[in-house]
C-alpha cells in the first residue's frame, strides 16, 4: 500500500511536468478524477477499490497542477454532463489502462536508475 502511494504521488510530479507535452487535455483529467472517485466509493473488491483511489490522486495532481480552482470547478460542472451509468465503465477503463501505464514507465525507470546507481547497504 505504501509503494502504491509513493508511486502514485511521484506520477502526480511527473504528470505535472509532462501535461504540456501529454495530448490528453484537462476535461479527460477531469473525467477521469469524476469516475474514479464514483469507483473508489462503490467498488466493492479491495483491488480495484485501491486503483480507483490511486487514479483519482494520480489524475487531481494532474490537473491542479494545470489548472486554478476555478478552471477546475468549470470543467467538473462541464465534464459531469458527459459521465453517466453507460459510458462510466469504459472511461473508468480508460483512466486506469492510462495510470497504470504511467506507473509502469516510472517503475521501469526507477529500476533503471536504481541499477546504474545502487544505493549502498545501511550500516549497522
Amino acid at each position: 500500500m505504501r509503494r502504491t502511494i509513493i508511486s502514485s504521488v511521484a506520477l502526480c510530479a511527473i504528470g505535472a511536468i509532462a501535461a504540456p507535452a501529454n495530448a490528453q487535455d484537462a476535461g479527460s483529467d477531469i473525467r477521469c478524477i469524476l469516475v474514479s472517485n464514483v469507483f473508489a466509493r462503490i467498488e466493492t473488491d479491495a483491488t480495484r477499490k485501491q486503483l480507483a483511489q490511486a487514479s483519482a490522486m494520480y489524475f487531481t495532481g494532474r490537473v491542479t497542477a494545470r489548472l486554478s480552482a476555478p478552471q477546475i470547478k468549470a470543467q467538473i460542472l462541464a465534464q459531469s454532463k458527459s459521465v453517466d451509468k453507460n459510458n462510466g465503465g469504459p472511461i473508468m477503463t480508460a483512466c486506469a489502462k492510462r495510470f497504470q501505464q504511467d506507473q509502469r514507465m516510472m517503475q521501469g525507470i526507477g529500476q533503471e536508475l536504481q541499477k546504474s546507481n545502487p544505493i549502498p547497504p545501511a550500516k549497522k
